[in-house]
Parts: C-alpha cells; structure tokens; sequence
C-alpha cells in the first residue's frame, strides 16, 4: 500500500508542470513593431503577438506604435511569451530619446 502512495504522489509531481500554464503581466512603451513578423518589443523583449488579437474589428498591432506604453498579459511561450490581451494608454507615445532615457536611467 505504501508504495502505490509513493507512485501516486510522484506521477502527481510529474503531471503538474504539464498541466498548469505559465502566464505573465507586463507594462511597458514599445520600442518596435514588427507587422510582418507578428512580434512587438517591449522593455527590451521580444513578444508575439497574433492577429487574433483585436482592437475593435481588426488586429491590435495594426494600432500599436513605439513608443505607446501598453499594458499586456498572456502565456509563456518559446522562442517568445505569447500576448493573448492588450490594453493601450491614451498617452502621446514617447520618442527615441525618451525611451533611451527610461533605460539609461535604471
């Protein structure tokens, strides 16, 4: 009896990685938009970002600008985390040298 709760506990052990997804939060400005590509950077990484995505009726990043500071959620993923929602602060984007700035000053 003992050893059939031992397997038990450690096929749970094994399963459990499997079985929960990893997901993130972020908030940042954009440094660059990659339409063709499907990826945005922010805070100096790399996201995707599929065309499932929607603001209104049409694909979020068609609306996403650098230097727009954004807030975003979705999976982990490989190469790239995986933006699954977005929300866009109605700030004026920053430029270059502000975002240069932001770095410089961590």
């Amino acid at each position: 009896m003992k050893v059939h709760k031992h397997l038990f506990i450690l096929a749970g052990f094994l399963a459990s990685p499997v079985l929960l997804a990893t997901t993130f939060e972020e908030v940042g400005h954009i440094q660059e938009v990659s339409v063709e590509k499907n990826t945005i950077i922010v805070n100096d990484k790399k996201y995707s970002l599929a065309n499932s995505v929607l603001s209104g009726n049409s694909p979020v990043i068609f609306s996403l600008k650098p230097g727009a500071l954004i807030n975003f959620s979705g999976d982990t993923g490989s190469p790239n985390n995986i933006i699954k929602n977005v929300y866009i602060h109605e700030l004026p984007p920053l430029t270059t040298e502000e975002i240069d700035g932001l770095k410089n000053a961590e």
